[in-house]
């Protein structure tokens, strides 16, 4: 039971760092000069009400694909971006690495284990890992986008089909 008080205890104290490292994500990662938060907002859509008339449905429609087409572009942005930062990082951890073992050799050191290797050449090109991570928050955030649309999509089908028919029956009622 102390050791469950112990990790809530460990966890509750936490929040504060959490809570700090979050604002910093939302409000200080930018991504096309906008922060997440700011994209978050331009990229929220009104709330879906059940009883949309035809030109609400349309208008809403309209706006679906529009935002459709700029998560879309920027999902595909961020992933090469990624993909490129992910390239850089891999490169230069790998040129870290000769250089620490070539020093190692040199100075007539045993080379380090794989995993402390590893550690080392992270270290010294932090810049370039830390450029890595943060294009994998912003391509997640993007692909975050991108589930929300297809939730959106599933839903607006339903209501297009359920105005249609509904549209047809009243014509010829």
């Amino acid at each position: 039971m102390e050791e469950v008080d112990a990790l809530t205890e460990t966890i509750i104290d936490s929040i504060p760092e959490y809570e700090r490292i979050s604002f910093t994500a939302n409000s200080s990662i930018q991504f096309k000069g906008k922060t997440l938060d700011q994209w978050a907002q331009e990229l929220s859509f009104p709330v879906f009400e059940n009883d949309l008339t035809l030109d609400e449905l349309e208008t809403y429609n309209a706006l679906f694909i529009k935002t459709s087409d700029l998560i879309m572009i920027n999902l595909a942005n961020a992933t090469a971006s990624q993909n490129l930062s992910k390239l850089q990082y891999a490169r230069a951890a790998m040129r870290a690495k000769d250089t620490i073992l070539e020093e190692r050799k040199t100075a007539g050191a045993r080379a380090p284990g794989a995993e402390v290797l590893d550690n080392l050449a992270r270290s010294a090109v932090i810049d370039d890992y830390s450029t890595y991570k943060i294009a994998g928050l912003i391509q997640e955030f993007w692909k975050i986008q991108y589930d929300k649309l297809k939730l959106i999509d599933n839903r607006l089908t339903g209501m297009n089909i359920l105005r249609n028919v509904e549209s047809k029956y009243a014509s010829h009622g």
